[in-house]
């Protein structure tokens, strides 16, 4: 569990087993689909004790449980597999007992997008993995479902009664192989603007938004011991002064540790200091020290070149940094009207 390779040897080691296990059962198997080590097959009667034995003789870490066919009926994976009286098979959708109906929220914090593709989502499913018999049943149980999540009806009616063929392959043009793919963080109201704005300029750029609001993020267990504060590196800070309301807006690869002690150098050393540095030429301006104990990442990132246009845009959203005006010489012009709009 958790290794990348996991599927894949998974995979081999069902696969060795499924062939030399039926070759080994005194009957034929009219079918057999696996979906790792979920499986769903036919066998006479009285037989179950045999397959089940066979199986289980395999290794003596893999041990198979057996469900039968009840009501001529047998769940596998979402799909419901029906037997009828004339010898056909037809299948329904599936869901389990535990399913608790809840999906993504229309209010939640995510691009209209994303909830647009949760109901074709559900209509694809409920459609696919059903015979048309069902189909009627099935559409009015995805309505329910999504009403409980709050859509608007009119927003539910309008993509289930599309008459649209969902099975219908898209064929992509070798222009398409051109384009180039971004994704941003989903604002409310502002990403939808910057995804217009760049994407009406070229025909080449497609732009997705990305929420930040996560399972992983809100709900998961952080198994990992956190590191000590001074101990963070590939990191945008900030620096409070103890004298005034003042800040200062830096980045380092390094320890934090490291780059604090040397900040705190440069003031204890300032007539040492030809160009002295921004933390320290405010010192010298007006004798105020920096609460270095009350230093605080403003901002995580790995690649040296978004570090340094992260704190560039901290330094611009900050209108109380000291840091000096070079520091942000770099930073395109495009990006101030948004900042004007998202700062602090």
């Amino acid at each position: 569990m958790g290794n990348c390779m996991s599927p894949i040897c998974s995979d081999i080691v069902m696969a060795q087993l499924q062939d030399q296990c039926i070759s080994e059962l005194s009957f034929n198997v009219p079918f057999f689909c696996r979906y790792v080590d979920d499986i769903i097959t036919a066998i006479p009667n009285k037989k179950e004790n045999e397959i089940l034995s066979v199986f289980n003789s395999f290794h003596p870490r893999l041990q198979f449980t057996i469900e039968q066919e009840i009501n001529c009926s047998l769940p596998f994976l979402d799909v419901k597999v029906i037997r009828s009286t004339d010898g056909t098979i037809k299948t329904d959708w599936y869901q389990k007992p535990t399913f608790s109906e809840r999906i993504l929220n229309y209010f939640s914090e995510h691009p209209m997008t994303h909830k647009i593709n949760v109901i074709k989502n559900l209509k694809h499913r409920c459609l696919r993995l059903s015979s048309p018999e069902y189909h009627k049943k099935n559409l009015h149980y995805v309505q329910t479902i999504l009403k409980k999540n709050n859509y608007p009806l009119s927003i539910i009616k309008k993509i289930i009664n599309d008459t649209e063929n969902i099975t219908q392959n898209i064929t992509r043009n070798n222009e398409n192989n051109q384009l180039a793919y971004f994704k941003i963080p989903y604002i409310n109201t502002l990403s939808h603007k910057i995804k217009k704005t760049i994407q009406s300029k070229s025909d080449v750029i497609k732009i997705s938004e990305r929420s930040e609001n996560s399972v992983r993020k809100h709900f998961f267990t952080k198994l990992k011991t956190k590191d000590a504060f001074d101990l963070h590196s590939n990191i945008i800070y900030k620096i409070p002064c103890s004298g005034c309301d003042v800040c200062y807006i830096g980045q380092t690869g390094r320890y934090l540790r490291q780059r604090l002690y040397e900040h705190e150098y440069d003031c204890r050393n300032l007539a040492l200091k030809k160009n002295p540095t921004a933390l320290a030429e405010h010192k010298m301006n007006t004798g105020h020290n920096f609460n270095f104990g009350k230093t605080t990442i403003i901002g995580q990132q790995q690649l040296f070149k978004k570090r340094l246009l992260a704190e560039m845009i901290n330094i611009k959203k900050h209108n109380n940094a000291v840091n000096k005006r070079t520091d942000i010489d770099n930073l395109s012009s495009s990006y101030f009207n948004l900042i004007d709009q998202i700062k602090m």
